[in-house]
C-alpha cells in the first residue's frame, strides 16, 4: 500500500525537501525514518512500517510505501509527521492511501 501526498500553495520545493528528509539511509544502507532519532511519540509505527518514499512528478508530488497494509494509527503518524516537517513551510497537502 502507498500513501500519495499532494502539496498545495507556497513553498513547494521546501515542502518536499522536509518531505525527503522523514527518511533516511541507515550504516547499511536501508530506508529509516528520520524519526527515530528524535524523542516524538510517533517514532515508533513508522521506522517499522514505511518501506520506502520518493518525489514524483503527476498527479501527486510525494509517496511513501508500506511494508504492510498500514493501521488507523500508522496513518495518523505518517500525517503527523508531515504536519510536523511542512508547517515552515506554508505549505498545505491531502494525503490518500491506498493500493
Amino acid at each position: 500500500m502507498r500513501s500519495y501526498i499532494s502539496l498545495f500553495g507556497p513553498n513547494l520545493l521546501a515542502a518536499l525537501k522536509k518531505l525527503d528528509s522523514l527518511m533516511t539511509h541507515d550504516d547499511r544502507g536501508e530506508l529509516i525514518s528520520t524519526l527515530l532519532q528524535q524523542e516524538s511519540p510517533i517514532a515508533g509505527p513508522l521506522p517499522s512500517a514505511i518501506k520506502a518514499s520518493t518525489a514524483l512528478i503527476g498527479k501527486h508530488d510525494f509517496v511513501f510505501e508500506w511494508f504492510k497494509k498500514p493501521t488507523l494509527d500508522d496513518v495518523r503518524s505518517l500525517i503527523n509527521a508531515i504536519d510536523e516537517a511542512v508547517k515552515p513551510t506554508g505549505c498545505r497537502y491531502t494525503i490518500s492511501t491506498k493500493r
